[in-house]
């Protein structure tokens, strides 16, 4: 009987344990979670990881806020469901590279916000420094985006 109870305390302990684990790494969507469609968008395309690659290794951006913009080229709160997704790469310094400060996805593929929608060097430049203060993601050298 005693070996019989060790063994349901045991498996009773180990369920509990695996629902801790579970909960912990995911069981909740959250804002800004894996399943936010804007990181799902950019991670499932091939060239937007190596575009993510190169703003990584020859960039060297880390932070990130991953939000939309609406069709004025305005950043909206993350989470919104409006507007177009954006990617943009935090910096104190705009990009020289007009291209890799801030990428939109437009027309299911990504590109340059700046290039995109016509914005000069200092807007794009404003859009990385104001995310600096609201970053919410990392880029990773696989080009990946993973939300804090």
């Amino acid at each position: 009987m005693r070996g019989r109870l060790a063994i349901v305390a045991a498996a009773a302990t180990l369920l509990v344990a695996m629902v801790v684990v579970g909960t912990q790494l995911g069981g909740t969507k959250s804002e800004g979670s894996a399943e936010d469609p804007c990181v799902r968008a950019w991670n499932s395309d091939p060239v937007a990881r190596q575009d993510g690659v190169h703003a990584y290794k020859v960039h060297r951006y880390r932070a990130t806020l991953v939000t939309r913009v609406d069709a004025e080229a305005t950043l909206l709160e993350p989470g919104s469901a409006q507007g177009r997704c954006a990617v943009v790469f935090a910096s104190p310094r705009p990009d020289q590279e007009l291209d890799f400060g801030v990428r939109v996805y437009e027309q299911g593929r990504w590109a340059g916000l700046g290039l995109v929608d016509g914005l000069t060097i200092d807007e794009i430049g404003d859009m990385q420094r104001e995310a600096m203060s609201r970053v919410n993601a990392t880029l990773h050298p696989d080009g990946t985006l993973v939300h804090n």
